[in-house]
């Protein structure tokens, strides 16, 4: 079950919410979902989920559906690292390479078979999402526990959505404020772009699900919104000249911003 509110105005409204629930969710079932609902036909909602749609390493869709295919990629370079990937039920797992026949993950992941749209009017201060699984959700918790975990492991839950914030790189950014999480998200970025759309390969996803950073290097770090080091470089200034390679950017007609990078050697 699934229950948005927002505050704005100076008070707090319920937000109705398009639950799809029951079966694996993908983009493609999504922007069906989305082209049902005539209060959605117009928005731009229906534009997005259809680019999504229409490139494979673009679409979202539950972990289930694709990590037969990232575990055949992590075995093509099953000279390259230490850890492998493979399948425990409905979930992906991360272990070691030369693990024993009867392995213990170091993590597992899985999507639970929901997704929800959230209809917003831009005006929102703050918003509230509560999801309470349902009894076949909380038996595979149970079973997927009891199968492969071992005392020593911990539920997380990931609230999984796309999101761009802040404008201005020198006043830092609350993805810094995400600490060892931010660096799962820089693997959902993908290796390319495709428009607006993240292009990821299912490798690239299943580690975006499953590494776990104790924390952040210190460059990234250093750009919390409330760093001491930005605050002092903003004091003191800097008039050294700004060079950009792989992009444009015209300093006299916007604010900076900032943005993230993967890049392959």
């Amino acid at each position: 079950m699934w229950r948005a509110g927002a505050f704005e105005d100076g008070s707090w409204r319920e937000v109705p919410v398009i639950a799809v629930d029951g079966e694996p969710f993908s983009s493609e079932g999504l922007l069906g979902v989305a082209r049902a609902r005539p209060e959605l036909n117009d928005s731009r909602l229906v534009g997005y989920l259809a680019q999504e749609a229409e490139h494979a390493l673009g679409r979202r869709s539950a972990i289930e559906t694709w990590a037969q295919t990232a575990i055949a990629q992590s075995n093509e370079f099953d000279w390259a690292q230490p850890v492998t990937l493979a399948r425990f039920d409905d979930a992906i797992g991360l272990l070691a390479r030369d693990a024993a026949s009867a392995p213990t993950p170091f993590t597992l992941a899985w999507h639970d078979r929901t997704a929800v749209i959230v209809p917003f009017t831009g005006n929102e201060e703050r918003v509230l999402m509560e999801y309470v699984p349902d009894l076949r959700e909380e038996q595979r918790v149970e079973r997927l526990r009891h199968r492969h975990a071992s005392d020593a492991h911990r539920m997380e839950t990931v609230f999984e959505w796309r999101g761009y914030f802040g404008r201005q790189s020198d006043l830092g950014t609350p993805l810094a404020a995400m600490g060892g999480r931010l660096m799962n998200v820089l693997f959902h970025l993908g290796e390319d772009f495709a428009g607006a759309i993240p292009l990821v390969s299912p490798l690239t996803k299943a580690f975006g699900y499953l590494y776990d950073a104790p924390g952040l290097p210190p460059g990234i770090d250093a750009m919390r919104e409330d760093s001491a080091a930005l605050s002092t470089l903003n004091t003191i200034g800097d008039r050294s000249p700004v060079r950009s390679w792989g992009g444009a950017f015209d300093i006299l007609t916007a604010p900076s911003g900032f943005g993230v990078g993967v890049a392959f050697a």
